[in-house]
């Protein structure tokens, strides 16, 4: 056998033990259970592990954007992502608590700033209202895989103080082999919001 038809699979076994990465699902698929909930009533872990953020430089952008405008948004609701060769792009929907001005920014895949900041017409506010507002009982969703897109939900408010501060978050790592229509509905609604 000649030594260059041997490369792939030795370019394969050094990439697999390199990475420590196993295709397929593992053991930690969901987010755990608290001790006294019953054992078929999923608990979501409001904030996953700190390892787990996902794009927390973006994460940061939308609390300063909360924290330093003039407008004095309460509420930012963001769907961040990240991914082994790129992003999906990162969408931040800000407002003021009588939601007289909204705004979106998104950057598309790989950007490093926004590509654009618009007002959110009346419609599209609705749509983010309904999508995000039972993640609450969504579950983190954290399925090994080699490679593929990861996303993080959040929903942060701006206090008394003006400090903005994180209420929930939505982990969804799922290279496809978990159902998930309403993790599904979730990110579609952020990602049209960036498309338009």
């Amino acid at each position: 056998m000649k030594p260059s038809s041997l490369l792939p699979w030795l370019c394969i076994g050094i990439l697999s033990s390199a990475c420590g990465c196993i295709m397929g699902q593992s053991d930690a698929q969901t987010a755990p259970k608290t001790a006294d909930a019953p054992a078929t009533t999923p608990t979501k872990v409001a904030v996953p592990k700190e390892e787990k953020r996902v794009r927390q430089d973006w994460q940061d952008k939308m609390t300063s954007l909360m924290e330093n405008q003039g407008a004095g948004y309460a509420d930012g609701w963001g769907l961040f992502s990240e991914g082994g060769w790129s992003d999906n792009g990162q969408v931040i929907v800000l407002a003021t608590t009588d939601r007289s001005l909204v705004k979106v920014f998104t950057a598309g895949p790989g950007k490093k700033s926004f590509d654009v900041e618009r007002a959110l017409t009346k419609a599209e506010l609705e749509k983010v209202l309904t999508v995000t507002k039972d993640t609450q009982k969504l579950e983190d969703i954290d399925i090994e895989m080699m490679d593929g897109l990861i996303y993080e939900f959040v929903h942060a408010v701006r206090g008394a103080n003006g400090k903005a501060s994180v209420v929930d978050r939505t982990y969804i790592k799922n290279p496809g082999s978990k159902d998930m229509p309403e993790h599904q509905k979730l990110i579609d609604a952020f990602q049209e919001l960036r498309k338009k």
